[in-house]
């Protein structure tokens, strides 16, 4: 993972100089590494992405991250393979998927935060992903529900319509439209 510009790579200096402090704010949890502005990294092998200040955006681009999931996906998906990517944040495994489907395969990115999936059409445009369709819907047992969504304004990667327990800080809620996957793939 790299800077795409000098202008990112600033910003990725700076963050790192400032990371011990805004990763102890809270001690009673995990505070991941926060942008101090938007930037754009290059994940090499996988694509380019546009990050969000002040989030959790870059945990979700790192293929170290999740290197398990990264190679199950890399390891299943080929050509002309339908991946649903449920849950799809800013679009990491929607980018992987999107290169290992390639033209003949498509990927349906389902992602229900509004301005999460705004920064998601944004990242498939930035890697050209003309076979990723993004559904803005929470994957649910019924269709068109109204339901409530919630998450940290710098966790987004923790959205979720189930309840919130007493000790996760949910300071972000948004009415959104359920939708079956069977509705959804029947296309």
């Amino acid at each position: 993972t790299y800077p795409a510009d000098a202008r990112s790579a600033a910003t990725m200096l700076g963050s790192l100089v400032v990371s011990p402090v805004t990763g102890l704010r809270r001690l009673d949890g995990f505070e991941p590494p926060l942008l101090l502005a938007d930037t754009v990294l290059r994940v090499r092998g996988i694509g380019r992405f546009a990050l969000r200040a002040g989030t959790d955006d870059i945990i979700h681009v790192l293929p170290a991250h999740e290197p398990a999931e990264l190679a199950l996906v890399q390891g299943t998906l080929a050509a002309g393979d339908t991946f649903v990517d449920a849950g799809a944040n800013i679009g990491f495994y929607s980018i992987v998927a999107s290169g290992l489907v390639g033209p003949s395969g498509q990927v349906i990115a389902v992602e229900m935060m509004p301005e999460t999936a705004r920064q998601l059409r944004t990242n498939v445009a930035l890697n050209d992903a003309t076979n990723v369709r993004v559904a803005e819907v929470a994957l649910s047992d019924r269709d068109n529900d109204i339901v409530t969504a919630s998450s940290s304004t710098r966790k987004f990667g923790q959205a979720s319509i189930a309840p919130v327990r007493d000790s996760l800080v949910r300071d972000l809620s948004v009415s959104v439209r359920t939708q079956r996957l069977d509705t959804l793939l029947r296309d």
